[in-house]
Order: C-alpha cells, then sequence, then structure tokens
C-alpha cells in the first residue's frame, strides 16, 4: 500500500483570464493565486510622472494610479508575475490602460543588438520622441513619449502609436531616468525618421568609449601540424580580424583577398568592419552628432581548420 500521489508537478506561470476597469483602478484575474517577485519589472507607456502601486490579494494583482493614464497606455510586466505555490514566473504580459480601442493605433518593432558582437541584449529601454520636438540634444533634456524595454531575445515592441513621425534611442539606463545623463550608459538610435508601421528595425547599442581587442598572437609550435586559410571577394575598405577562443590572433587591412598560413587546427570565427575613414581603426559611434559605429559583420559559420588541410572561403555578398 502507498499513499495516493499529488498528481504532477505545476510547472506552467499563471494564465490572465480577465481584467477589470474602474475609475482608478485596473484588475487583472488570474487562473490561480499569485505573487509580485519584482515590481521594478513593471513599466507603463507613455511613461508616467509617479508610480502606480501595486497590490496582490490571491488571484488578482490590482495597479492603483494618483494620475489619469492615456486612453493608449500599454502597461508592460516582465517577469515579475509568479504562481503561489509554486513560483513559475509569468515572463511577459501586456495590458491596455482601458476598455476603449483605438483602430488607429499602430506598432513599431525591432531588435537592439550590441554594436560589436552583435549579439541580442535585454532589459535595455528602446525610446521613442515624437518629431515635433527639438530633437538636438533630446534624450540628454527630456524624457520620451513612449518606451518598450527589450525581451530575453532582444526585441521592443511599441503597440501603442499614432500614425506620425518619431525618432528612436536605445538606451541601457544606468541610473532609471529615462535619459542619457551617465557617461557609462550605452546609446544608440535609429537613423533618421520613422513612422509605423515598422517591424525590422535593428539599434545597435554603443558606448562612445567602445574599442576593439588588441591583437594576440598565437604562439605555433613548430613541431605541430597546421592548416591555412584563404578568404577572397572581401568588401572595399574593409578590415578583416581572426578570431579564436573570444581573442582576435590577426588582422588584415584593405584586401579583397587574405591567405594566412601556420593555423593550428581548430575552431575559428572571422569578421570584418569598414574602415570608413580608412584610418585602420575602428571607429566607435557618437550620439550628438549621429555617427553611428563603424560595421562589423560576422562570418555567418565557424570556420573549422584541420592539419594539412586549406579552407577556402569567398565572404558572402
Amino acid at each position: 500500500m502507498a499513499p495516493p500521489s499529488g498528481g504532477p508537478k505545476d510547472v506552467s506561470p499563471p494564465v490572465m483570464i480577465d481584467v477589470l476597469y474602474q475609475k482608478e483602478n485596473i484588475s487583472i484575474i488570474f487562473n490561480e493565486n499569485i505573487v509580485v517577485k519584482n515590481q521594478a519589472e513593471f513599466y507603463i507607456s507613455p511613461p508616467t510622472e509617479t508610480r502606480p502601486e501595486i497590490t496582490t490579494k490571491k488571484n488578482i494583482l490590482k495597479i492603483s494610479s494618483k494620475e489619469e493614464l492615456a486612453n493608449n497606455s500599454i502597461l508592460y510586466f516582465s517577469e515579475m508575475i509568479a504562481d503561489y505555490n509554486e513560483g513559475n514566473i509569468l515572463t511577459s504580459l501586456i495590458v491596455k490602460s482601458s476598455e476603449s480601442t483605438d483602430t488607429n493605433l499602430l506598432t513599431i518593432r525591432g531588435a537592439i543588438k550590441d554594436n560589436i558582437s552583435l549579439e541580442p541584449l535585454k532589459k535595455v529601454w528602446a525610446v521613442l520622441y515624437i518629431k515635433g520636438h527639438k530633437n538636438d540634444s533630446i534624450l540628454w533634456n527630456q524624457k520620451p513619449d513612449y518606451i518598450s524595454k527589450t525581451d530575453e531575445n532582444g526585441f521592443f515592441n511599441f503597440p501603442n502609436l499614432q500614425d506620425t513621425n518619431y525618432v528612436l534611442f536605445a538606451l541601457h539606463d544606468k541610473d532609471q531616468n529615462l535619459q542619457y545623463s551617465l557617461k557609462e550608459e550605452r546609446v544608440g538610435f535609429h537613423d533618421g525618421i520613422i513612422r509605423p508601421n515598422k517591424d525590422s528595425i535593428t539599434i545597435l547599442l554603443f558606448s562612445e568609449f567602445d574599442k576593439l581587442d588588441s591583437i594576440t598572437p598565437l604562439k605555433n609550435d613548430s613541431l605541430k601540424e597546421f592548416g591555412s586559410l584563404s578568404l577572397d571577394s572581401l568588401p572595399l575598405n574593409s578590415v578583416f580580424e581572426l578570431i579564436l577562443n573570444d581573442k582576435t590572433i590577426l588582422r588584415k587591412f584593405n584586401t579583397d583577398s587574405i591567405f594566412v598560413d601556420s593555423l593550428p587546427p581548430n575552431k575559428y570565427k572571422a569578421r570584418i568592419f569598414i574602415d570608413k575613414n580608412k584610418n585602420k581603426s575602428w571607429d566607435a559611434g557618437t550620439l550628438f552628432n549621429r555617427i553611428l559605429p563603424e560595421p562589423i559583420e560576422y562570418y555567418p559559420k565557424e570556420i573549422n581548420i584541420r592539419s594539412n588541410w586549406e579552407v577556402n572561403i569567398n565572404w558572402p555578398k
């Protein structure tokens, strides 16, 4: 005889089943009892001057705001709501601020990536300003009209926009004031005016102090066997770099073909950057002058070097 089991373990996050709109409160009802793990992950777009109060009771989460929210406001909950018993986190939830539906609302979607590694970045702000503002130093002096934070895959989404002109920035906001106020903060921008509906925008996040790694030459043992690598069709004014274990081991300037011998067998990465000003150095961007970082491009596959083999590559166009 054995005692009955309690059934399979709950591994699912809470599911929203309804939203109730009252004069000063919004109540979100879930299918099970909940807890709030991290209120800092809650935000509203357009941003508000005061932070709403968030409370929970059993399966209800209530948002109470001292200031009236705009009809097109969106409430974002990211990795903060969990079920009471097992702590399963609801990774993302987006809720409208009112029952009214504006069929004229449009979207802008995209991704924010690191300007050197080109890896997607999570929990970075995408911020929008209506073009009617004075825009030469707006990210320093004024809070944005709309905000969105990237998810774990680096994607942002503005679902609540009117059909007008915007300027778009990315901001790693260390002091949490939604402005570019510290020299350690990293920024990025979309070059030019943007209008909805756009869904394939990529912004590169950079610091004006960014630099590429210095060269770490390989120490070759003359008794080892080696392979070689040849590349053709490199773009004009490109600088080629070969990378092993995240260290740059070779850099070649302004050539459309390259041959590298005496490479120990291993898996390598390759990248190029376009040396626009031909100073034989990679240049980071500058926000005030609206200069983007010099573009970096990675070869799409690992390069497998084997003993006594030559690998031939044409750089993709």
